[in-house]
């Protein structure tokens, strides 16, 4: 069994649902590329209150440490035609009791991406019986990827992120301006730079689904923010 972990950064009450929603569209996308996952949120101040910096974070356990390359055909394809992918059942039946012990950490050993929905948490938080700002990164794997909603560029945001001895990629996009649900966005990215976590095409399925009145218009955002995002090797 291989893990792969999502971090969300995030503010309280205006954010939390949203950091709810990309744990449950990336967990959804998992089962339907036949992977047990599951979702959590954690506080760093309880009870929610505006604007604390809170987290949320999707684990989907995989046989093995397999990519997921979007193909060329699939990216360029017609989104109303676009399915989920076909798989073989027999891991999820198998493995889903062993994501159990994950339920009860606080947050997870190690993630494979962090996204960002505030780009003013690059430079940490502060969590609960932690004292000092607790990195960005400080949870990610070495070759993992920071995407982050954000108009400035990669190069302004290294001047607040907390130096570190990890290999990374950095991305930001302008999730805010494409679309008002800015996880979309920041999930189409992390296709892109992190790619073995979900299927392009289980994603897709995921997103329509969720947002059935505007699927297609939120898929096209999807694909959008695949094609434009670029990373800086850090």
């Amino acid at each position: 069994m291989v893990l792969y972990a999502v971090e969300f950064d995030g503010r309280g009450v205006t954010q939390t649902a949203l950091l709810r929603a990309a744990a449950e569209i990336i967990c959804n996308a998992a089962d339907k590329d036949g992977n047990p996952s599951l979702g959590y949120e954690r506080y760093d101040d309880a009870p929610d209150r505006v604007g604390i910096p809170i987290k949320g974070f999707a684990i989907v356990s995989k046989p093995s440490e397999q990519q997921f390359w979007a193909d060329a055909d699939d990216v360029e394809a017609e989104l109303s035609q676009l399915g989920a992918p076909v798989c073989d059942m027999t891991y999820y039946k198998m493995c889903y009791d062993e994501l159990a012990p994950e339920a009860m950490l606080y947050e997870p050993a190690e993630v494979n991406a962090v996204l960002v929905l505030d780009d003013t948490l690059v430079k940490g938080g502060e969590p609960w019986a932690h004292i000092g700002l607790q990195p960005i990164h400080e949870k990610l794997k070495d070759g993992g990827a920071i995407i982050v909603n954000s108009k400035r560029s990669p190069d302004e945001l290294l001047n607040f992120i907390q130096p570190t001895n990890k290999k990374y990629k950095l991305v930001t996009i302008d999730a805010s301006g494409m679309d008002k649900i800015i996880i979309v966005p920041l999930l189409g990215a992390m296709l892109k730079v992190a790619p073995g976590i979900v299927s392009y095409r289980a994603m897709v399925a995921a997103v329509k689904e969720r947002y059935i009145a505007e699927g297609m218009k939120k898929a096209e955002v999807l694909r959008e923010a695949y094609k434009i995002a670029k990373a800086k090797e850090v």
